[in-house]
């Protein structure tokens, strides 16, 4: 099954409040003013308050983040930071700073880098005694030491993170659930060890349950594609495509993401079924949907499940052709400028 688990599906709309004495008054009283995001950073970047201003580079980042606008988030990002800590404040207040500068690591594919920022928002998390941002930190972590194929790392992180359950509020504990799901997969996927499967099991059913309880669209499609991971991987296809089925009712339409995980999964139960002709359609939307995504990484994944395809067809120019496409990118994903320049390679034309 595909790891495309959203790296920060959490950054948008969630601001962690840094625990310093370090405040933007003025940010408070423009929520109240029942404005866009986007006009109040512009007007915090005009004040003189150092810390104001840092909050508005500090939204405007977030924003060009999610756009995928990765340069130009990145040195708004940094003005925020060197604002932050020209105002003397305790380090806490980077933490917002740190996720979002992870992220850009991460949609960069430069898991390394990445990484050093996940562990920088874990010690924030831990000096403000921020429990939920800490055990976000330590889903992040694990993820990243599971892509970088250091499964025995990540499990660590994994389970600091589950610890930290108890000592959640209801809405936050389950959003950390839904990540313990996808990383013990993923330890399970790296290792075969079947008590991370049963983790998965269990953290799976907890969550579509809550999900269910709230009548939250989201989370609801989220959950069932968790659950027929379990499906898949005791072999158990035709559930597997049901329960996939059952989350295609409840996805997003306009989140291409989200599209992009239902197809390769589904393109995958049908090679598994011995279905290469429907596996195909899929791959494609799979492939349509990852270039639109632009992340290089999962670009990889749909050419390698092109790749896959065209060997179950029997096609070996599909299969020989994915896979120089697939290794360009894999080989130089450490590379920013040569990655982002393989994302824009034209689609396939066969029809979705």
């Amino acid at each position: 099954m595909i790891r495309l688990i959203i790296f920060l599906m959490f950054i948008s709309g969630i601001s962690a409040n840094a625990q310093s004495k370090c405040t933007c008054p003025d940010l408070n009283k423009l929520r109240k003013e029942n404005i866009s995001d986007t006009e109040i950073s512009t007007k915090l970047i005009t004040l003189s308050d150092k810390v104001c201003k840092a909050k508005g580079y500090e939204m405007m980042a977030r924003k060009l983040t999610d756009e995928l606008k990765l340069d130009s988030a990145e040195i708004i990002n940094k003005k925020a930071e060197k604002l932050f800590i020209s105002s003397s404040c305790s380090d806490t207040i980077l933490l917002n700073v740190f996720k979002t500068q992870a992220q850009i690591h991460y949609s960069r594919a430069d898991f390394v880098k990445a990484q050093v920022y996940s562990l920088k928002l874990i010690n924030c998390a831990e000096k403000a005694g921020n429990f939920f941002e800490l055990a976000l930190g330590c889903t992040m972590t694990a993820q990243l030491f599971n892509q970088t194929n250091q499964a025995e790392k990540g499990i660590i992180y994994t389970r600091k993170a589950a610890k930290l359950l108890p000592k959640l509020p209801n809405d936050k504990r389950f959003s950390i659930i839904s990540f313990l799901a996808s990383r013990y997969l993923w330890h399970y996927q790296d290792t075969g060890i079947k008590t991370s499967l049963d983790s998965v099991e269990m953290y799976s059913i907890q969550y579509l349950k809550w999900a269910k309880s709230i009548q939250d669209n989201r989370r609801i499609c989220k959950a069932f594609n968790l659950v027929q991971a379990v499906a898949y991987e005791r072999k158990d296809f035709n559930t597997a495509i049901a329960l996939l089925d059952s989350s295609y009712v409840y996805i997003d339409k306009s989140n291409s993401e989200a599209s992009q995980i239902y197809f390769y999964d589904k393109a995958d139960i049908y090679l598994e079924l011995n279905d290469p002709g429907k596996a195909q359609i899929c791959a494609d939307s799979a492939l349509h949907f990852a270039l639109k995504n632009k992340n290089p990484a999962y670009i990889a994944e749909a050419y390698d499940l092109q790749e896959r395809v065209g060997n179950a067809k029997g096609d070996y120019k599909q299969a020989y052709d994915m896979r120089l496409l697939k290794n360009a990118i894999n080989d130089s994903i450490r590379t920013v400028e040569k990655t982002l320049s393989l994302i824009h390679i034209s689609e396939p034309t066969r029809p979705y």
